[in-house]
């Protein structure tokens, strides 16, 4: 028996976001026509709230983000921070020593409840942040619980950094990727499943009523958590692997697609 949707939760990258990293008009249509007829639309990313915020602002009914793969809640209208999920620090204490000594050449951005930060080595790498570098990221006591890290290397990106790094990571977190060419750590069991799980409890929706989008690794455990998890059709082989349901691309509206058909 099929449950009537309650809450439609999205990936921006890839999914919801169409050419030149905008919503597309047909997708605003549709997403602004599911929230007018009382359903619920989340977005939930692996960005953070300051790069999310941006790309959510033109679209109405948009009002809650998952945000930094589960380990933020955001509300976009009141401009607050819901709920946070931080890493322990000595799990960041771990993972400093562990990849200081079998893996060494990481490079670190990092994000906390008031910014993001990143040291000289991944702002050299990543030249299009251009911001300022923050002193280096040292084992130790530090200013504020970090929500997620970010680690890159010069010498292996994508995937294979994924492949590489998670069985040196140490208890207590969890590695995943959206496809940029560094690897996302949050806290142990916080993804984006966690994130829209926390979402559902305070508006009352059961999993059943959720139909989700995404298109990467870390939208997996959303895509499988959800009632009805749809692929894009540009996801990863995992992706497709994991689910029953395709639409179309990304650049040809493929969200807009299913939420028409709700209506």
């Amino acid at each position: 028996m099929s449950h009537p949707i309650r809450l439609v939760a999205s990936d921006l990258d890839g999914t919801l976001l169409g050419a030149g990293g905008a919503v597309s008009a047909r997708t605003r249509r549709a997403v602004e026509a599911i929230a007018a007829a009382g359903i619920h639309v989340v977005a939930a990313t692996g960005r953070s709230q300051w790069t999310a915020r941006p790309l959510i602002e033109p679209v109405r009914g948009i009002d809650l983000v998952v945000c930094s793969n589960g380990a933020s809640l955001y509300d976009v209208r009141q401009d607050a921070s819901l709920a946070e999920y931080p890493i322990a620090d000595p799990v960041i204490d771990a993972i400093l020593t562990r990849l200081g000594e079998l893996f060494p050449g990481c490079l670190y951005g990092w994000e906390t409840s008031a910014d993001l930060f990143y040291d000289v080595g991944f702002v050299d790498y990543r030249p299009a942040l251009d911001r300022r570098p923050s002193p280096d990221l040292a084992v130790g006591p530090r200013p504020a619980p970090i929500r997620k890290l970010m680690i890159a290397h010069r010498d292996v990106q994508h995937y294979a950094l994924l492949d590489v790094l998670t069985p040196l990571l140490p208890a207590g977190c969890l590695a995943s990727t959206s496809g940029a060419p560094f690897v996302e750590v949050t806290g142990e069991g916080v993804h984006k499943a966690f994130g829209l799980q926390q979402v559902c409890a305070r508006l009352g929706v059961a999993p059943e009523a959720v139909v989700a989008f995404g298109d990467n690794h870390n939208d997996l455990a959303m895509l499988q958590w959800a009632g009805r998890g749809v692929a894009m059709a540009n996801a990863q082989p995992v992706v497709l692997d994991a689910v029953t349901e395709v639409t179309a691309s990304h650049l040809d509206d493929g969200v807009a697609a299913v939420l028409e058909t709700l209506l």
